[in-house]
């Protein structure tokens, strides 16, 4: 959202690709209120599969927090590479697990417009396929954040995006030999004058003649 808002606030245009691959609408559904145990259950029922279908032991992932998101943002900028991104964020990550502060990126009047863009590109959308949030109850929870802006990033995570920027790094290519003469020919050797000295040697040529 802090990068792409336009783009993933607009769901028709988001999920049109899909429903004419498909030739269906799409099914949306809340998923703060299906985790935990209610995950499997409720996209069992999403996708009309039985409800005895034994649960899948997937691995939950916490999102990172907002100065994790600020050092992956200056990753992303920094290393073009998409190859060396993803090995730094595993290390990365291995070094700082997420699961620190849940607090956002954005300001509440930030996201608060988020929410009335939202509102107008996608609401109607999202509540004919299954979504319909209360946005009344979330822009109160807004007005009733107390919020801070982040704080600097601290010296040691960024020497350790260092260090594992330099881990990354390709190992440098072995510089190529220098020719060599051919063998049995003849080597010249030319000497170049700095201009003063060959203004000299040109007036003592003259005065010679």
């Amino acid at each position: 959202m802090v990068d792409h808002a336009p783009r993933l606030t607009d769901w028709p245009a988001f999920f049109a690709p899909v429903e004419t691959a498909f030739g269906t609408r799409v099914r949306l559904a809340d998923f703060d209120a299906l985790q935990g145990d209610a995950l499997w259950p409720g996209f069992a029922a999403l996708a009309g599969l039985p409800a005895t279908l034994p649960a899948v032991a997937a691995p939950r992932y916490p999102g990172p927090d907002r100065q994790a998101v600020v050092i992956l943002q200056l990753l992303n900028t920094l290393v073009e590479d998409p190859l060396r991104r993803a090995r730094m964020l595993q290390a990365w990550f291995a070094l700082h697990p997420p699961g620190g502060s849940d607090a956002s990126l954005l300001p509440p009047l930030e996201r608060a417009a988020l929410l009335d863009h939202w509102q107008g590109q996608s609401q109607a959308f999202a509540a004919a396929r299954g979504y319909d949030p209360d946005l009344d109850a979330a822009r109160a929870a807004l007005a009733q954040e107390h919020w801070t802006p982040p704080e600097a990033l601290p010296a040691s995570a960024l020497m350790d995006l260092i260090d594992l920027a330099q881990q990354a790094m390709p190992p440098a290519e072995p510089a190529p030999p220098r020719p060599r003469p051919p063998r049995g020919g003849e080597m010249s050797l030319v000497i170049r004058l700095r201009p003063w000295a060959a203004d000299l040697a040109r007036r003592l040529r003259r005065a010679a003649d």
